[in-house]
């Protein structure tokens, strides 16, 4: 046996399926991956570059933040003098602020969105109080067994 087979408890070897088999290979992307990716590529490189070599206002510092292919984030400066630096540190705090209102605006959640579960207890325990408070017999019966086909309806529906 192959150090990279494992043996088959199942019978035909062809029936098994071993993860391990997928998990260090490394397939290559698809066309339309691989496309996507030189558009971005060249969407940051076009911007960047546009900024730096404008003819009316060029660029005499700059200190940027980057994340790379692999994903890995770093930054990089040059060009600054003491006399720019307080200005340039404004912009970067500008700049980080409005990340920061990006990053917590898109992982918001809706929070409208509760389910059913308090509509269950809340009706339940509706049900329940207008029994305790209840002198007659068969409305008694009746609101203690509505309590309970509420409970029973709306916990199913909210695992739907």
């Amino acid at each position: 046996m192959n150090a990279n087979q494992r043996p088959n408890t199942l019978g035909k070897a062809e029936n098994v399926l071993h993860l391990s088999n997928f998990r260090e290979q490394n397939h290559p992307p698809g066309e339309d991956a691989v496309e996507a990716y030189a558009r971005r590529i060249a969407l940051v490189k076009d911007r960047v570059l546009d900024r730096l070599e404008c003819r009316d206002r060029p660029a005499v510092a700059v200190a940027a933040a980057f994340i790379d292919t692999d994903g890995r984030i770093g930054h990089t400066a040059a060009g600054i003098e003491p006399e720019m630096a307080a200005s340039l540190s404004h912009e970067l705090r500008t700049l980080a602020n409005a990340l920061d209102a990006h990053a917590k605006r898109n992982s918001r959640r809706k929070t409208h969105q509760r389910g059913y579960a308090p509509l269950a207890v809340l009706a339940s325990l509706s049900f329940v109080a207008a029994t305790y408070f209840n002198d007659i017999a068969w409305l008694d019966a009746a609101l203690s067994l509505a309590a309970q086909l509420t409970a029973i309806f709306l916990a199913k529906r909210s695992n739907e």
